[in-house]
């Protein structure tokens, strides 16, 4: 048996036999293995992106902004287009999305729903204006379309 939170009240059913604490404890030992790769895939996220910066760098000591920003605006992202992001108002959104590499997973994908501020008002049906709701409904779905649909889409293949 081992040393687990997951499914926990198992060993406190009466005359639970091995056969059910072994196959609890295989998929213990699995759902450990899931946050294991979890984390692996955040740290080469952070090494992707940390080389990402500094390759930008060089790339900058080497092209003008005018070069570079044309060149970007040839670029094509199924995921993420940069029009979409430079057009987006609000500046707490466009900062937590530019953060999205489209290969989030769902819970980063949620961290950047509360840290952008999507919602950011209790009540929206009672007390918010036509404009508030229009606002973060606007919040919603580009949060939706930039940082929720790649872990969706990814997910259900």
């Amino acid at each position: 048996m081992l040393n687990t939170q997951f499914m926990q009240w198992v060993d406190f059913l009466p005359e639970v036999g091995d056969k059910i604490l072994h196959e609890r404890d295989q998929l213990a030992a699995q759902q450990s293995q899931v946050f294991e790769l979890e984390n692996q895939a955040a740290a080469l996220r952070a090494d992707i992106r940390s080389r990402q910066i500094e390759l930008i760098i060089k790339i900058a000591k080497e092209w003008s902004q005018t070069d570079i920003g044309r060149a970007k605006s040839k670029e094509v992202d199924p995921n993420v287009t940069l029009w979409a992001l430079s057009e987006m108002l609000d500046e707490s959104m466009r900062t937590e999305l530019h953060k999205m590499d489209g290969f989030q997973t769902a819970t980063e994908a949620l961290l950047s729903f509360h840290h952008a501020g999507v919602i950011r008002q209790h009540n929206l049906l009672s007390t918010a204006s036509l404009n508030e709701r229009l606002d973060t409904l606007k919040r919603v779905v580009d949060w939706w379309n930039i940082a929720a649909l790649p872990v969706f889409e990814r997910q259900s293949k």
